[in-house]
């Protein structure tokens, strides 16, 4: 459990332990400050939908990706085919594409899509597997929009787990 609060100078986690529902008091246990909070969303990485898309715009062409996962400031990626020329620090051009609700009164998906520069941070080569982590250079209003979808993905994976558990 988190808890945020204009009170309190940091986040603190514990471990949920009793909820009295008559006296609708909560028990918790083991309480820490945390130096993180999951508002920033620069620190809070999703699994993306299937929807989303992020594309290598290479001098020989477009490279599909798979992606692991994402942050506003960064996303990780596998690649079948590394190209000879990527190296670490080396800087793209990228596409990323996703769908986002923009409306809480109607079930309204819109296509967002935005193009950006990214730094190849580091290459990992795994039995043939080619996973590339990449620092985004997102404008303010590309990062608040980036940051909007990645707060719904959240909501979605909280969903999605609730559901499994109850099943």
């Amino acid at each position: 459990t988190l808890i945020d609060s204009e009170l309190l100078t940091k986040d603190i986690d514990a471990q949920l332990d009793y909820i009295d529902e008559k006296t609708q008091n909560i028990i918790l246990k083991n309480p820490t400050y945390v130096d993180f909070s999951i508002k920033h969303r620069a620190e809070v990485r999703v699994q993306p939908d299937e929807n989303f898309k992020f594309i290598i715009n290479d001098a020989h062409g477009k490279i599909e990706t798979k992606v692991i996962d994402c942050s506003v400031k960064a996303i990780s990626v596998e690649i079948a085919h590394l190209p000879k020329d990527f190296e670490q620090n080396k800087k793209i051009a990228v596409s990323i594409g996703f769908e986002m609700k923009h409306s809480k009164t109607f079930d309204i998906k819109n296509r967002d899509y935005i193009g950006t520069y990214a730094t190849v941070f580091k290459i990992l080569q795994d039995n043939g597997t080619n996973k590339l982590i990449l620092n985004f250079e997102l404008k303010k209003s590309d990062e608040e929009l980036l940051g909007k979808y990645i707060y719904q993905r959240q909501i979605e994976l909280v969903q999605e787990l609730k559901h499994l558990i109850k099943n």
